[in-house]
């Protein structure tokens, strides 16, 4: 197991003091935030690529995905989100989901996946359950020919603070005076120096 973390390069703030305590702790008295491990290696490597709605296909390389990340964790922190915070993700898995998953982790709050395909009642139970600050989403869902509303299903579960994605360039709706569009959460990070860039331990 230390070959197989040494060849993830993977970055502790606080090293294990071995690798297993009997009878199952795992790497005990460890501290790291993964988000890390993603970002502090070769930059110019390729780290997602994004399939376009022409069919083409857009490579991010490591540093264009941190930079990505690094405006939303800056907006998040902004927002209050840090440790002890859970914010959730109730959208498809696209590129700047995987941003809002790295920027969440990166500012130490916990990540509560909600399916898109959930119901109003099973979001309101996940939300309960989770204690959840924030929920990011998109105003609505494109399958083939049909768009199916996902936003108005946030609302309906009774989220308290949604920030709300387009589908398809623009918001096709109107938000709830407490939500905001990803637009204007992302206004908030225009300060981005003063973002402190250490990385958070939940």
């Amino acid at each position: 197991w230390s070959h197989i973390l040494s060849e993830l390069q993977i970055i502790f703030a606080v090293p294990p003091q071995r690798i297993l305590e009997l009878p199952n702790r795992w790497l005990p008295e460890a501290q790291l935030n993964i988000v890390q491990s993603c970002f502090e290696r070769s930059q110019g490597e390729v780290a997602l690529v994004r399939g376009l709605a022409d069919g083409s296909l857009e490579h991010w390389s490591r540093d264009q995905l941190k930079a990505r990340t690094l405006r939303v964790a800056a907006a998040l922190q902004a927002a209050g989100i840090g440790p002890g915070d859970a914010v959730a993700i109730a959208m498809p898995m696209t590129a700047e989901s995987v941003v809002i998953y790295l920027a969440i982790v990166w500012v130490g709050a916990a990540v509560v996946s909600i399916a898109d395909s959930f119901s109003a009642e099973e979001i309101r139970t996940r939300l309960d359950i989770s204690e959840t600050t924030l929920v990011f989403t998109q105003d609505h869902i494109v399958r083939g020919s049909k768009t199916i509303p996902l936003y108005p299903r946030l609302v309906e579960a009774g989220s308290q603070s949604v920030v709300v994605l387009p589908a398809d360039g623009a918001l096709s709706l109107a938000v709830r005076e407490q939500d905001q569009s990803y637009a204007d959460f992302l206004d908030r990070a225009d300060s981005v120096d003063c973002f402190q860039r250490e990385f958070f331990f939940p």
